[in-house]
C-alpha cells in the first residue's frame, strides 16, 4: 500500500540472481502496463458508477451486501493497478535520471513520459476512488477493517490517502511538472511515434488531473489529518463501548437455569430437520435466558439452514471446517452466537423453548447464492455491539440480512435502533406473516402450540399471535 516495490528485474529461478531486461523490452513492458490499467481505473461510466453507489450509502447510513461486495471488489481491483502503476513509476524514475548509463537522451525521455503518465492516471484514479471514501464514512470504515478474502489489509484506504497528501510525494509530482513543461515541444513530437503515440494521447487526457490535484495540496493534507483526528477519537470510543458490551454479552448469554430442560426435544428436532430445505431461516428463543431482557422482541435470534449433507451436495456447496461440529455430527446451520459466526449441528442449534422456520421466496440459483453470501462470514467474530454497518463482526441476523438482501425482489431495509442500524428477528417474521419475502413453514413451542409442531396457515396465525399485539 505504501508503494515499497522491486522494479520489474525478474529472477533466476536457479541462481536467484537478477537478470537485467533488455531496455527496449523494459520501456515495451511499461506501455503494456499503462494501457492495461486505464480502462478499468478511469473509465467514466466507472466512475459515474461508484458515485452514485457512494451517494447512496451516505444517504443512508450503511452499506447494502451487493453495495459491500462491489465495494471491495472495485477497491482491491484499484490496489491491484496502484501496485503495477508504482512499479513503472519506480522503474522508469530510475531510467530517466541523467546518471542513467543504461539508456540515450530519447530513452530517458520515454521513460519519463511513462513514469509521468503513469503518476497521471493514478491521481486520477486514486481522487475518485479515495474522494469518495473520505467524503463517505461507513465505506471509508468498511474498507479500513480490512478484508483477508479480498487481500485488503487493514487501514488500507488511510494508507493510501496519506501517500497522496503526503508532502514529499507532491513535491516529486510538481517536479515531475515542471520537467514536462521543460521539454513540451520534444513530448509534443511523440504524437505520431508508433512506440509512444498512444501514451501520449493517455497523457494529454489525464495530465490536467495532476495539475488540479496539486493545486488543492494543502487543503488535501488538512482535510487528510481531520479525518485522522476524527477517526482516531471514534475509534476509542467504540473500542471502551465494545469491551463493555462484550463483557456484559458474554455474561449475560451465560445466565440461564442449567437444569431445565428443553422443550424441543429430540423428537421434535428430528421432525424440523425433514422439514427444513436449504435456505430457510430459523428464528428462536430461550426462556430462561438473561439476554432477553435486552433483545427486541419475543423471538430474539435467527439462523440460517445451509441443507444437509445431501441437499448441499445437489447444490454443489461445501462447508469450511468448524470447531462447533463434533464427531459424526453433521453440518445444518450457520449461526452467529458470542463464540463467532459457525457452521454447528441441528443438536446445537434447536436446543430451543420455542422456533418457527420461515422460507425465502427464490429461485435455486438465488438459493445456491445466498449460501454462497453467508459462508464467507464463516468464523468471524460476532458483533457484541449490534452494528450492522462494521461486516467484520457480525451478530445473529446479520448473517441472515447480508446472505439474503438483494437476491430476487428482496429488500429489507434496517431500523435505526439505539443509535445503530440494525434488523431484529421480528422484522424478518414480520415479512414471513405479511407473506412479503418469505411463507411461514412451522412453529414450535409458542403459544397454541406448546407441545406440537404447527404448519401453514395455521403456523402463520399462531406465530403471529406470539409476538404482535392483539
Amino acid at each position: 500500500v505504501e508503494g515499497e516495490l522491486k522494479p520489474f528485474f525478474p529472477r533466476n529461478r536457479h541462481s536467484g540472481k537478477m537478470v537485467v531486461m533488455d531496455l527496449k523490452l523494459r520501456l515495451e513492458h511499461g506501455i503494456r502496463v499503462i494501457l492495461g490499467a486505464s480502462p478499468p481505473l478511469s473509465s467514466s461510466d466507472r466512475t459515474s458508477s461508484v458515485k452514485e453507489t457512494f451517494a447512496a450509502i451516505r444517504e443512508r447510513g450503511h452499506l447494502l451486501p451487493a453495495e459491500e461486495e462491489d465495494l471491495l471488489g472495485i477497491f482491491r481491483e484499484y490496489l491491484a493497478q496502484r501496485e503495477a502503476l508504482l512499479e513503472v513509476i519506480w522503474e522508469m524514475d530510475s531510467l530517466s535520471r541523467p546518471h542513467s548509463n543504461l539508456a540515450t537522451d530519447r530513452e530517458r525521455l520515454h521513460a519519463f513520459i511513462l513514469s509521468y503518465t503513469a503518476s497521471a492516471l493514478l491521481v486520477r484514479a486514486s481522487r475518485w476512488v479515495i474522494d469518495g471514501l473520505a467524503a463517505c464514512p461507513p465505506a471509508r470504515e468498511r474498507v479500513d477493517r480490512g478484508v483477508k478474502e479480498y487481500s485488503i489489509p487493514r487501514r488500507a484506504a488511510t494508507r493510501v490517502h496519506r501517500s497522496l497528501t503526503r508532502p514529499y510525494h507532491l513535491w516529486r509530482l510538481h517536479r515531475a511538472t515542471q520537467i514536462a513543461d521543460e521539454n513540451r515541444s520534444q513530448i509534443d513530437q511523440l504524437e505520431d511515434d508508433p512506440l509512444m503515440g498512444e501514451v501520449f494521447l493517455l497523457l494529454s487526457k489525464t495530465e490536467s488531473h495532476v495539475q488540479a490535484m496539486l493545486s488543492k495540496a494543502i487543503q488535501s493534507r488538512l482535510e487528510y489529518r481531520r479525518q485522522r483526528l476524527v477517526s482516531r477519537l471514534r475509534h476509542a470510543i467504540l473500542f471502551c463501548t465494545f469491551t463493555f458490551l462484550e463483557v456484559g454479552g458474554r455474561s449475560l448469554s451465560n445466565l440461564k437455569v442449567r437444569w431445565r430442560r428443553k422443550r424441543v426435544l429430540p423428537s421434535v428436532k428430528k421432525r424440523i430437520g425433514v422439514l427444513l430445505e436449504p435456505g430457510d431461516v430459523v428464528v428462536t428463543r430461550h426462556s430462561q435466558a438473561a439476554s432477553n431482557l435486552f433483545l427486541p422482541g419475543w423471538w430474539p435470534h435467527a439462523s440460517l439452514h445451509l441443507g444437509d449433507d445431501r441437499q448441499r451436495r445437489l447444490l454443489g456447496i461445501e462447508v469450511p471446517p468448524s470447531p462447533q461440529v463434533g464427531v459424526g455430527q453433521e453440518v445444518r446451520f450457520l449461526e452467529a452466537r458470542k463464540d463467532g459466526v459457525w457452521a454447528r449441528p441441528i443438536e446445537d442449534t434447536l436446543e430451543v423453548d420455542a422456533v418457527a422456520v420461515i422460507r425465502p421466496k427464490l429461485s435455486d440459483d438465488d438459493l445456491r447464492r445466498m449460501i454462497e453470501r453467508a459462508l464467507q462470514h464463516h468464523g468471524k467474530e460476532y458483533d457484541f455491539s449490534l452494528d450492522f454497518s462494521r461486516g467484520d463482526r457480525l451478530v445473529c441476523t446479520e448473517v441472515v440480512w447480508r446472505s439474503i438482501e438483494g437476491l430476487g425482489e428482496i429488500e429489507m431495509p434496517l431500523k435505526t435502533r439505539a443509535g445503530r442500524p440494525n434488523l431484529s428477528a421480528e422484522d424478518l417474521l414480520d415479512a414471513a406473516v405479511d407473506g412479503v419475502y418469505f411463507e411461514v413453514i412451522a412453529v414450535y413451542g409458542a403459544p397454541g402450540c406448546r407441545f406440537s409442531i404447527a404448519e401453514g396457515e395455521r403456523a402463520r396465525r399462531l406465530l403471529s399471535a406470539s409476538y404482535r399485539p392483539g
